[in-house]
């Protein structure tokens, strides 16, 4: 992170000339309106209170961390959340269902009343914000880091500084991407959730097995070798600093990026399902 600082503070001071010196002089007013985007003590946080910049202030400052807790607490512990609960195991009981076909159900609705209201939520505060303050600048401009295998490739055509370079993306793409990767954490999570279902019956147990391992899996990709740190699906739990390539630059690895990030996210997903499947066919009854 401290390298990340320096090399945003270095070009605070440089980038103005930089930009001069890389782009041609028939471009006065590009020149000028990069000049004033640099200018901004943080280029990466544009506080306003349009809809686009509030759901830009709604990842930066991990407020979407909310919207996690709440469906895991919802919808996250699966099986788990029956126990103690009179009819509903007496009733479960009577049912020629098998645990495994209990647990298929229930994994398939709460993630898709997850993606479905997650989809929701994000589209009803755009639009309840865009009412009364306004859309946005779709185009506005967002700075974005280049790792240096990133700028050694042929087709670079970003602003290279040293062996590091950047580019600007624009708002709404840098919007799109993070609610892509909202929808996979999300996912992931809650079938991690369900897996701890089927193995303990306290719900309090559930919900500290899911922090436990989401804690150590984030912490421990800096523990990783580089080459793998791509393919670790608590990578992209920090996904602001995924979508603006910080962590993508930090690591010298052009894989860290939102695309890899969800196919990961969906993969380990898949993978906890059929493990989860699997473990729920050797449970014999509910006790």
């Amino acid at each position: 992170t401290l390298q990340a600082q320096c090399f945003s503070t270095n070009l605070k001071g440089d980038l103005i000339t930089l930009v001069q010196n890389k782009l041609n002089k028939n471009f006065p007013k590009t020149i000028e309106f990069i000049a004033k985007v640099v200018k901004f003590e943080d280029v990466n946080e544009k506080i306003g209170d349009s809809a686009l910049y509030t759901l830009h202030l709604y990842f930066t400052k991990y407020a979407y961390w909310l919207i996690v807790a709440l469906f895991v607490s919802l919808l996250g512990i699966g099986i788990a959340g029956e126990y103690g609960k009179k009819n509903t195991i007496q009733f479960l009981k009577t049912q020629p269902l098998k645990l495994k076909n209990i647990y298929t159900g229930k994994v398939l609705a709460s993630s898709g009343i997850v993606v479905g209201s997650i989809f929701d939520i994000l589209i009803g505060t755009t639009l309840f914000t865009a009412i009364f303050n306004g859309f946005g600048p779709w185009n506005y401009p967002i700075f974005h880091y280049d790792s240096a295998k990133a700028v050694a490739q042929a087709n670079y055509n970003g602003i290279q500084v040293g062996s590091v370079g950047f580019h600007f993306i624009n708002l709404g793409e840098w919007i799109l991407s993070a609610c892509v990767l909202l929808l996979g954490v999300a996912l992931f999570i809650v079938v991690i959730g369900h897996l701890f279902g089927l193995l303990f019956k306290q719900r309090l147990t559930v919900y500290v097995a899911i922090i436990l391992v989401c804690t150590i899996g984030y912490v421990s990709a800096d523990m990783l070798p580089v080459a793998l740190v791509p393919f670790n699906p608590f990578t992209y739990f920090d996904i602001p600093r995924v979508v603006n390539g910080e962590l993508a630059f930090l690591f010298d690895s052009v894989l860290i990026s939102y695309g890899v990030g969800i196919v990961c996210l969906l993969c380990a997903s898949a993978i906890t399902v059929i493990l989860s499947y699997f473990i729920s066919a050797k449970i014999k009854k509910y006790s």
